[in-house]
């Protein structure tokens, strides 16, 4: 056996093949994992909102984007807590929103949580003038009484 039997490839052809993989598939590979590994969802939070029911649900106070349709739906109607009075404000901060992600299931590895220190949610309200209200109980009560007007 020569000393070129023993070891076929040259050091210039695994020298070749060692760059090759340097340059094109661990690069590649790289990308791939690094994209499968970006695959969150983001909660954005706004720093001031109002809603009009009863219940704070995560998608009426922060805007949700992933690829993940359902994740993202379930994220959506997670209630946060109770709604303050109408016309009142009530503060919540990030971590009573981590609390209430853990309480209904949600890793938080899997969701990037971006808000303010804390937020202020409103409840929205509609003022009804005095003279509205009499209306509307006037025409109530004499729609129900038995004489004419």
């Amino acid at each position: 056996m020569t000393k070129n039997d023993k070891y076929p490839y040259s050091i210039k052809s695994i020298t070749v093949i060692a760059c090759f993989l340097a340059l094109f598939i661990i690069p590649g590979m790289s990308g791939y994992l690094y994209a499968a590994g970006t695959n969150t969802i983001t909660v954005k939070v706004f720093e001031r909102s109002v809603i009009k029911r009863d219940k704070i649900r995560l998608g009426k106070i922060a805007g949700i984007k992933g690829e993940n349709l359902a994740f993202v739906r379930k994220l959506n109607d997670i209630v946060i807590g109770k709604a303050p009075l109408p016309g009142k404000s009530r503060r919540i901060d990030e971590d009573y929103i981590k609390i209430r992600l853990k309480q209904n299931h949600i890793d938080l590895s899997q969701i990037k949580l971006i808000m303010p220190g804390k937020i202020e949610v409103s409840r929205s309200y509609t003022e009804i003038s005095k003279k509205k209200i009499e209306q509307v109980i006037s025409d109530f009560v004499l729609g129900i009484v038995p004489w004419k007007k």
